[in-house]
């Protein structure tokens, strides 16, 4: 008997956190400085160490609505994301085959050790 009442609380709140979204994407923003995923200007290079992240959302003043719909503004960010995420993967690749190369050159030199040992090789 619970279950109708709890079903209409859950609606209910869900309808209020709807109606709130949509009146706080409709309002305008307020002046002063504001986040946005805008792409960072043509005099502004991303730096290339990865210890700092480059697609952060950046202070700036607001902007018309980028063209594209509604997900036009997530591109140019996303496409960062994506292309630091490669150059991240490739560089943990790259330190992670070296280590692979390393315990394989040691395993072998310790086979062969033993094997010269087993032998009588010394």
């Amino acid at each position: 008997m619970l279950g109708h009442p709890l079903r209409v609380l859950c609606a209910g709140a869900a309808l209020v956190a709807v109606v709130v979204l949509a009146i706080h994407s409709a309002a305008p923003p307020q002046p002063g400085r504001t986040l946005t995923w805008a792409p960072l200007p043509a005099t502004v290079q991303p730096s290339a160490s990865p210890a700092e992240f480059s697609a952060v959302p950046t202070a700036a003043p607001p902007t018309s609505a980028p063209s594209g719909g509604l997900l036009g503004g997530l591109r140019v960010p996303l496409s960062a994301l994506l292309h630091q995420l490669n150059n991240e993967t490739k560089q943990s690749a790259v330190g992670q085959y070296s280590i692979l190369q390393a315990i394989t050159d040691g395993l072998r030199d310790r086979i062969s050790q033993f094997l010269n040992w087993i032998v009588g090789k010394h």
